[in-house]
């Protein structure tokens, strides 16, 4: 009688791995929330960059030189870093890279 308890153990467990593998292989997930602060604005007054980041649904507006924007890092604890990328043959143009946290 032993073996065959046993057995049937073993049987069982065999089925609830199968039907629990099946189960595992299809289905849906739903993900639920929300962006609580949006990126900063940045924008260009004469030879000075705005950025305007929002702080607890307030406007905070930092400066900062075209020539050096490592302020503006160490603004906004969202700013991991900030770059400027000149054109070649433009030296009135420059691309500005922000990148987020």
């Amino acid at each position: 009688m032993k073996i065959k308890s046993g057995n049937l153990c073993i049987f069982i467990i065999l089925i609830f791995n199968i039907m629990s593998a099946q189960a595992a292989s299809g289905g849906v997930i739903h993900f639920y929330g929300r962006v609580v602060e949006s990126g900063c604005d940045i924008t260009q007054n004469g030879q000075h960059l705005n950025m305007t980041c929002d702080d607890k649904g307030k406007p905070v507006v930092y400066q900062a030189s075209v020539t050096n924007l490592s302020p503006l890092t160490s603004r906004d604890y969202r700013i991991e870093r900030i770059s400027r990328q000149n054109i070649q043959g433009r030296p009135n143009l420059a691309i500005i890279n922000v990148e987020y946290k």
